[in-house]
């Protein structure tokens, strides 16, 4: 004997079944955009961090032609080869390769019509690549830095709380050996 009667039987269970049809799509769906804006979210860190290995990468070539006593136009030319991943499209001469355009510019520097969207920006509001250095003592210092890099998009820009993008930069230091080798 059954003392807890649910009434309705088969009516019942069908009309709750038919109010939860289109639920588990529902889920489904905010599951999915979900994992999607994590996934975009995730490149665009990756980017990020790619880029601050490319400027650190960069600084490193610059602080060690400057440390070696190469000119100063030669080891920006070094500083710029070492970052071409990052310096945005090809504005120069196109159809090379950038084995090709990497060499070209190292013997010719601008006068080899190779150059990059980043290097020379044509407003204030375009990527830059912007390569400084100094000397302290007998150490020299050499900075790479992508201002106004185009990251992070203004989306998640705002979900993380980002009040600007952040610019990824990479310092390298070196202890100055041409005045060993070199007379100035």
């Amino acid at each position: 004997m059954n003392f807890f009667h649910t009434g309705g039987g088969a009516a019942a269970r069908g009309r709750a079944r038919r109010s939860q049809r289109g639920a588990s799509m529902l889920e489904g769906m905010i599951a999915l955009c979900f994992m999607c804006f994590v996934f975009f979210a995730l490149l665009q860190v990756y980017q990020w961090c790619a880029t601050r290995i490319f400027a650190r990468y960069s600084a490193y070539y610059g602080a060690k032609g400057r440390a070696l006593g190469y000119k100063t136009n030669i080891m920006l030319r070094a500083a710029r080869v070492a970052a071409l991943p990052v310096s945005g499209p090809a504005a120069g001469r196109r159809g090379r390769s950038e084995h090709d355009d990497a060499s070209d510019y190292m013997q010719n520097g601008d006068a080899s019509g190779v150059w990059y969207r980043y290097w020379y920006p044509q407003n204030g509001e375009d990527a830059e690549l912007r390569l400084r250095g100094h000397h302290e003592g007998d150490n020299i210092f050499v900075t790479v830095k992508l201002a106004n890099a185009p990251l992070i998009s203004p989306v998640l820009g705002k979900v993380l709380c980002l009040e600007e993008n952040p610019e990824p930069a990479g310092t390298s230091c070196f202890y100055d050996h041409s005045s060993v080798f070199l007379e100035e």
